[in-house]
């Protein structure tokens, strides 16, 4: 959460929530040391049938992967995808009627990107939307994202913990899409994985 809309989150009756928990460790990057974070084994419990699909290549263009059954309010995915000669690769998250939240990665920049300013409803606080960025170099001229996307959430972790970014979201119930994109060339998905994540209720 955020002290400066923490009281102005359009929910009720409880305010934000806590991130998935995870596991915090030193580990070598870089020629250095550096604090990695991931999600705990545990969470593997709460998945459903897995989705799965490789070697996609998109040349500008949006892909939905509804064809794939991969899509919902709570899901689990892991994506590996090469950047080619893309300038931008990325996943459209909670997709619905005119909202989504955006998840890119920009080559040259090298950098990932969480995006929420169109994510649903986000006009209750000016500092709301925004795009948070993380520094995040190709790791063998690939990228790997491990997401969480839940009712009011997106969590992300990058290079096995090297990145993550939490943003809260406040979408329609039935944005329930995902979509792959690519700006600029092409590039190849590599590998996209998916569960469907049952409540831990």
């Amino acid at each position: 959460n955020n002290w400066q809309y923490a009281q102005e989150l359009p929910t009720s009756p409880w305010r934000s929530s806590q991130s998935i928990p995870r596991t915090l460790e030193l580990a070598s990057h870089d020629g250095g040391l550096k604090m990695v974070q991931e999600p705990v084994d545990e969470l593997r419990t709460l998945r459903g049938e897995q989705k799965s699909l490789s070697n996609l290549t998109v040349t500008n263009d949006t892909r939905s992967l509804a064809d794939w059954n991969i899509q919902g309010k709570a899901l689990e995915m892991k994506v590996t995808f090469t950047p080619g000669n893309a300038e931008v690769i990325g996943l459209n998250l909670r997709t619905g009627n005119d909202e989504k939240t955006v998840l890119r990665y920009d080559v040259s920049e090298e950098t990932l990107a969480l995006d929420r300013t169109q994510s649903g409803q986000v006009d209750f606080h000016a500092d709301f939307p925004g795009v948070h960025v993380a520094p995040l170099p190709l790791d063998n001229g690939q990228v790997e994202l491990h997401v969480f996307i839940d009712w009011s959430s997106v969590e992300v972790f990058a290079h096995d913990g090297v990145v993550a970014i939490s943003d809260k979201i406040f979408p329609q119930p039935d944005s329930e899409g995902v979509e792959v994109f690519v700006e600029g060339g092409s590039a190849t998905f590599d590998r996209i994985e998916a569960w469907p994540l049952k409540s831990i209720w």
